[in-house]
């Protein structure tokens, strides 16, 4: 009895220690964001963030539906697509910054010489500011949250099963 005891502690520790949930799927994916600067620079950083992650995400997705006979397009799953993001458990800034300014075209008329700028004035320049991260995505909650997606819609040739097999 007495050498019981030392191993149900040592198990409880082990389970402690181990959550079952870190036994999850995870895809580690490479994106790059970028978003162009408006009027104000504080949100752009954000933007370009968001852009990748959302990148990265997609990425995961078209490799979990890899190989299935389910449609790829985000029309086929609206809410799932739209919030791909959510299964985003970490990511991590690789690089950062600005790209160099340029200026956008001007449209022209193969008729009609480019319209001079107004004096004084300079062409408009396009600021981008771009994002370089890592994101590692829950591939496992992906899985089951489209096993649910196709179930409620009843597409054809997958089932939870498939699904699980991926």
């Amino acid at each position: 009895m007495k050498s019981f005891f030392p191993l149900l502690i040592f198990c409880a520790a082990v389970f402690l220690a181990f959550p079952l949930n870190s036994l999850a799927e995870v895809m580690t994916v490479k994106a790059e964001g970028q978003a162009v600067k408006y009027d104000e620079a504080a949100d752009v950083k954000k933007l370009a963030i968001e852009d990748a992650l959302q990148k990265a995400a997609r990425e995961v997705f078209a490799a979990v539906i890899k190989g299935e006979r389910a449609p790829a397009q985000p029309s086929e799953y609206p809410g799932l697509y739209s919030s791909l993001t959510d299964y985003v458990l970490t990511y991590k800034i690789l690089s950062e910054g600005w790209l160099a300014p340029e200026a956008p075209p001007l449209p022209q008329s193969p008729a009609l010489p480019p319209a001079p700028l107004p004096q004084g004035q300079d062409a408009p320049v396009i600021e981008t500011y771009q994002v370089t991260l890592e994101a590692s995505i829950d591939m496992d909650q992906m899985k089951t949250a489209l096993s649910r997606a196709i179930a409620s819609k009843g597409t054809a040739g997958l089932n939870a099963y498939t699904i699980a097999m991926l």
